[in-house]
Parts: C-alpha cells; structure tokens; sequence
C-alpha cells in the first residue's frame, strides 16, 4: 500500500464584524468570500442584536458600494454610543476595502 500525504485547508473568513453594548456580550458576524459574491450592491453586513441596550454600543458593519468580475469594494465602519447615561453617538472615519476575489 502506497502512503498518502493528507492536508487539510480551511476557508478561513475574510473579516469579522463585531457588535457589543453594556448589556450584551459581544457577538461576531464572519465575512467569507462566498458571501461577497452571491450579494448585489447596497448589501450591507452588519452583526444583529435585538436587545440592544442603546449605552456602550460598539457596532461594525460592511456596505457593498461597487463590484465587477475581479472583486467588490466595500465601506466598512464602526460607530456606537458612549459609555455614559446620555449615551452621546459617535462614528468613526469610514474605511474603502476593495476584496480581490474574482466574482
């Protein structure tokens, strides 16, 4: 009997997304490529809770703006609440990604 070089590669994501509030632990969405490809523009990935406490929230999403068939351009950002009664929103600096996946 011949022997066999076994290898395993795991489809790993190509981002996480994360969402968290003063009330929930955090919860993650995982972006894959295949997710990418089977959306249209407009998508927008985002972490869903539906107990949001509206204090301390910390919530990424992912918007697709473009695609053609090299890949998709998306506008990632993080925005929230601070920690604090008033819970006065904040939002950072939007982030263009482009992800070379050959759609």
């Amino acid at each position: 009997m011949t022997e066999v070089k076994t290898k395993t590669i795991i489809e790993q994501p190509l981002m996480t997304l994360w969402y968290s509030d003063w009330n929930t632990p955090p919860t993650s969405l995982d972006i894959f490529a295949r997710d990418l490809r089977a959306v249209d523009v407009g998508t927008e990935f985002s972490p869903s809770v539906a107990t949001a406490c509206g204090r301390a929230v910390d919530e990424e999403s992912l918007t697709v703006v473009y695609r053609d068939e090299y890949g998709v351009a998306c506008l990632h950002r993080r925005r929230g609440t601070e920690d604090t009664p008033a819970a006065e929103p904040w939002e950072s600096k939007p982030e263009l990604i482009w992800f070379e996946i050959n759609t």
